[in-house]
């Protein structure tokens, strides 16, 4: 098996990938080596302890004896006992002191190169996340029909990403299910995270698979770059026009009232008459709270695209602790290309939310008693 391991070509598989052009060539690529390479380490780990079985048992090498050959410190004793311990019958090798020797020297190298790679791949991926969004070209000239070609180009661009985001977290998960990469190397390079990537059925294995999921990534990667760009240019084109005000009266919710009513619902003896009066009541719920989003979403329009406040924030503030911002995002980009100014939207967007939360609640109360 380590025979067939050459640290040195992944040494100048790596320079190569610095090499690139791209920042974000460079960065996958040496993410690729650091997955690699934590492969070949793993696997030489997996056969040293093998020939220390081997010693242990063929040659009566006493386990003190065989941690100081291999250099291990205290927390790395406790995997030595187990895999001793999961191989009472292993193989006779030859020269089994000097293969332990060779296979101890070859694990430093391969954890030492996996370092390097991973160190290497992550400054390039923040060079890339630093770097402005590529310049849009063919844009038109007036603002009015910018900002509508803006909107459309960005729902055309986020449903090509998703459909090749899921393709790509595939092969990802392909990678890490049949070749044996790290969930967070596939992970850094598909751009997504490890939670996401563990609950992904992987594609199935094939001798393109690597090949492809670079090709997916690359793709994902431009598409993202793409909508960078756009979002950045919506936001000066949308400071061009004039916006109209929004000066409706928000939806009135009588919570009190309404939860007077449910409680009166939950005592209704009938059965039959309870699920009526709980249905109709829960129509009235929903019809409330989707009002009450969409004023929550203009509020949030408001905001994001007339004062620039991240979505990330507004996020957390309708679902505190939430991070998936791409709900957020396509709820705004509805409101279209000029959404209206809301008066006082950080104050309704905190408002609404907690009133959509609190309508929610009672609502899934309300449901619970049609039984």
């Amino acid at each position: 098996m380590s025979a067939q391991i050459d640290p040195a070509a992944l040494r100048k598989q790596l320079a190569s990938a610095l090499r690139r052009r791209d920042p974000a060539d460079r960065a996958v690529y040496a993410e690729v080596v650091a997955a690699d390479a934590a492969v070949a380490h793993r696997d030489v780990l997996q056969e040293r302890d093998v020939v220390a079985a081997a010693l242990h048992v063929h040659h009566d090498w006493p386990i003190s004896r065989i941690e100081r050959a291999l250099k291990l410190g205290a927390k790395n004793r406790e995997p030595l006992r187990q895999a001793l311990a999961d191989n009472p019958n292993p193989p006779d090798v030859a020269e089994p002191a000097a293969k332990l020797d060779q296979l101890v020297s070859l694990a430093r190298e391969l954890h030492q190169l996996r370092q390097d790679a991973t160190t290497a791949a992550a400054r390039e991926f923040d060079a890339v996340e630093a770097a402005e969004p590529p310049a849009l070209e063919g844009l038109p000239e007036d603002p009015e029909q910018r900002a509508a070609y803006v909107v459309d180009r960005l729902r055309h661009v986020r449903g090509e990403l998703a459909r090749v985001a899921k393709m790509r977290n595939q092969a990802a998960a392909g990678m890490v299910a049949h070749h044996g990469w790290p969930t967070l190397s596939a992970a850094r390079i598909a751009g997504t995270s490890g939670s996401r990537l563990d609950e992904t059925t992987p594609a199935d294995d094939s001798p393109t698979l690597r090949d492809e999921f670079l090709r997916l990534s690359r793709h994902g990667r431009k598409f993202a770059a793409e909508i960078a760009a756009l979002e950045a240019e919506r936001q000066r084109t949308v400071r061009q026009l004039p916006a109209p005000v929004r000066e409706n009266a928000l939806t009135e919710v009588p919570l009190a009232k309404l939860r007077r009513e449910a409680a009166k619902v939950a005592k209704v003896a009938d059965p039959d008459d309870r699920k009526a009066k709980a249905e109709e009541l829960a129509k009235e719920l929903y019809d409330l709270r989707r009002n009450v989003i969409r004023e929550r979403t203009e509020a949030a329009g408001s905001l994001h695209v007339h004062e620039g406040r991240p979505l990330a924030q507004l996020v957390d503030v309708i679902t505190p602790g939430s991070r998936n911002q791409g709900q957020l995002r396509t709820q705004i980009t509805r409101l279209g290309a000029v959404p209206p100014k809301v008066v006082d939207a950080e104050q309704v967007l905190t408002e609404r939310s907690a009133t959509a939360r609190a309508l929610t609640e009672l609502m899934n109360e309300v449901r619970a008693l049609r039984g």
